[in-house]
C-alpha cells in the first residue's frame, strides 16, 4: 500500500478560504446545473469536472510537489460537504478522485 509521507498542516483561516471557494463552486457550477445533471447531461458533468479541476479540488489531497493543494485529510470532508450543497454526485467524483490521486504510487502522481 502506497502512503503518502508528506504531511500537510493549514491554518483555520486558510481551511475557511478553501470551504468559501468550494461553497461558492457547489452554488455557481453544479447547483446552477443540477436539473441538466439529474438527466445524465454529459455536457454539464463534463462542465463540473472541468470547473473542480480548475480550482484544483480534484486533487487537493496530494502534496504541492504533486500538482495537489497538500490540504491534510481532515480538510477533504468541509469541501465534499461544501460541493453536496450543489449537487451531491458532483462532490462524490471530487471524494472518489482525491482518494483515487493519493493512492496512486508517487512516480505516477
Amino acid at each position: 500500500m502506497t502512503t503518502i509521507t508528506e504531511t500537510a498542516t493549514i491554518g483555520t483561516d486558510e481551511l475557511a478560504e478553501f470551504v468559501a471557494v468550494a461553497e461558492e463552486f457547489g452554488r455557481e457550477v453544479p447547483g446552477k446545473l443540477a436539473l441538466e445533471l439529474d438527466v445524465g447531461s454529459s455536457d454539464a458533468l463534463r462542465r463540473c469536472w472541468n470547473g473542480l479541476c480548475e480550482i484544483g479540488l480534484d486533487r487537493c489531497l496530494l502534496p504541492e510537489s504533486a500538482g495537489g493543494a497538500g490540504l491534510p485529510d481532515g480538510a477533504l470532508a468541509p469541501l465534499v460537504e461544501s460541493i453536496a450543497t450543489g449537487d451531491g454526485g458532483v462532490a462524490m467524483l471530487m471524494l472518489t478522485s482525491n482518494i483515487a490521486a493519493a493512492l496512486l504510487p508517487p512516480d505516477l502522481r
